[in-house]
């Protein structure tokens, strides 16, 4: 856990800062055409079409018990529109296709 108590790397990063920014340029210039990268924080799955980055699937919520699945889902949405301003930045659109996450 960060000191603003989310998990390591969220809701605590500039997505303005060059350090940043260039993390996103390499980690998408990693990524080959149709190839996929996930997120193991939140179970997020993107793919790479062309020029942009696509959200296609999230881990689902049906063997995490009932009383946590609300805050995970708003994690997962969270770290959806973070990654999707940070990636935005450097200029690489990002899109959803899973419902309820194109911000």
């Amino acid at each position: 856990m960060s000191e603003n108590g989310q998990p390591f790397g969220v809701g605590e990063r500039s997505t303005r800062s060059r350090e940043w920014a260039e993390w996103c340029q390499a980690t998408f210039n990693m990524i080959a055409e149709g190839g996929t990268w996930g997120v193991p924080r939140s179970g997020l799955l993107f793919e790479r079409r062309g020029t942009k980055l696509v959200l296609v699937n999230v881990m689902p919520l049906d063997e995490i018990p009932e009383d946590e699945r609300e805050s995970l889902a708003a994690y997962q949405r969270e770290d959806y529109r973070i990654i999707k301003e940070q990636f935005e930045f450097v200029g690489i659109p990002v899109e959803s296709e899973v419902a309820d996450y194109d911000v």
